[in-house]
């Protein structure tokens, strides 16, 4: 590192000395912070501490030790669920610099015009990093300018065959074949309900809308949400063991809950989480990214002890 690169990363470790981990809080990926947001640190320790407080709640440094869901697996096999299959400006937010060059390949025309869009929101440093590629261009002479045929499945120009001489490489990648079994749709229950049965709130854009939560019990307690929405949307929880809380701001609050971009989703979501004890939760769905169009999100709300039963808990007009 350089003399700048150094300083950067001693100050951004400081400022977030209480969030780093030893396992990511290496010179490497602090750098990184500093580097994705042009060494403008102050929006760079504000975006690394908003991750780090995400990779706490979800103890993403023990992420290699969660066990592998086999549907998930078999169906899914290159991450196409989770909280990462959003638009590239919202994990830009959480993996700045976390590659070198990006090809979008075979882009539809209004992808361009999708990526006027998004991409004055991304660091210039990053924005050069994505090429876009449309059918009619010479993308796989493009790609070769930046890695070697010998590394480029033959279908995208390059010489690499999987050991079944297929082009795409697709017992690399683990492409699924199989259609999904109708026995492992999602079916509504009384853990995931259908969407006549919860909540629903439109959100105009740029909006938020919030739901004050008061928790009496003082047994273990869990807060279950179900949620749905076909268009990315933002959720974040804020808690205060203060009853007064319920007149707070949510800066005045603990934001508990990573307030972060969630895709559309195909079923109703369920989510179960050990409280923190009683007092106030204030859930928030946000719809803050969008110019122009509202956003339906549905939900419900419930709070439960470990054997499932209902707590004493009020929801607030």
């Amino acid at each position: 590192m350089n003399k700048q690169e150094a300083q950067a990363v001693e100050q951004l470790r400081r400022e977030n000395s209480d969030l780093l981990s030893a396992k990511y809080g290496t010179d490497y990926n602090v750098l990184r912070w500093a580097q994705g947001y042009g060494f403008d640190l102050e929006e760079a320790s504000a975006q690394l501490r908003r991750h780090l407080k995400f990779r706490k709640f979800y103890d993403l440094d023990n992420a290699d030790q969660i066990p592998e869901h086999q549907i998930l697996k078999k169906y899914f096999p290159i991450g196409l669920v989770g909280p990462y299959r959003i638009l590239w400006a919202s994990v830009y937010t959480n993996y700045p610099e976390w590659i070198s060059q990006m090809f979008i390949v075979n882009a539809p025309s209004f992808m361009s015009l999708i990526w006027k869009a998004v991409s004055p929101l991304i660091p210039e440093r990053t924005r050069n990093k994505v090429k876009i590629c449309t059918a009619n261009s010479d993308w796989k002479s493009l790609i070769q300018k930046y890695a070697k045929a010998e590394n480029i499945p033959a279908h995208w120009g390059g010489t690499l065959v999987d050991a079944n001489g297929d082009g795409m490489c697709r017992d690399r990648l683990n492409i699924p074949f199989e259609p999904i079994p109708h026995e492992l749709y999602w079916t509504p229950d009384e853990r995931a309900p259908g969407l006549n049965d919860i909540n629903c709130a439109v959100i105009p854009a740029g909006k938020a809308k919030t739901i004050t939560y008061v928790v009496n019990s003082h047994e273990p307690t869990y807060i279950v949400v179900n949620r749905f929405c076909d268009r990315t949307f933002g959720m974040g929880i804020w808690y205060h063991e203060n009853m007064a809380a319920v007149d707070y701001s949510l800066d005045e609050m603990n934001d508990w809950f990573p307030d972060f971009d969630y895709p559309g989703m195909p079923t109703v979501d369920y989510l179960r989480i050990r409280t923190l004890g009683p007092g106030v939760y204030k859930v928030k769905f946000g719809n803050e990214q969008a110019w122009i169009r509202s956003l339906t999100v549905y939900y419900r709300i419930l709070f439960e002890n470990e054997a499932g039963e209902k707590v004493d808990f009020k929801e607030l007009p």
